[in-house]
């Protein structure tokens, strides 16, 4: 009888409990260092202005799911510049203007946001 393929759910099938627990742990961590972040930069002042600090919570949760293949600060302003163009308008978000931004998450998220 042959055995059926691995899929990517066996892994996760396959799962002990405490990793589950540890990856929804260090998920649940960087979603709060980009939230932090991102609602310090407030583009167009939207937080200080009184918006909830889930303002931009689509655009975070798109940055979070970029986060694995981000190697450095360069190519993490270029995954916003990315999104908040998409998202609102692209002249105001180009990697240049969104380079600062980018640099404090990069490092936000090195040091695991101390």
């Amino acid at each position: 009888m042959r055995s059926r393929p691995r899929s990517a759910h066996d892994g996760w099938a396959n799962m002990k409990t405490n990793d589950y627990k540890a990856l929804k742990q260090s998920y649940q961590e960087t979603v709060e260092i980009v939230t932090t972040i991102i609602n310090e930069w407030d583009p167009y002042d939207l937080i200080s202005a009184g918006a909830p600090d889930n303002e931009f919570s689509h655009e975070v949760t798109q940055i979070v799911a970029k986060i694995d293949w981000i190697n450095t600060p360069t190519a993490l302003a270029e995954v916003i510049s990315s999104i908040f163009s998409k998202e609102f308008e692209s002249e105001l978000f180009t990697i240049e203007e969104c380079m600062p931004v980018a640099s404090k998450l990069f490092t936000a998220l090195k040091t695991g946001g101390s």
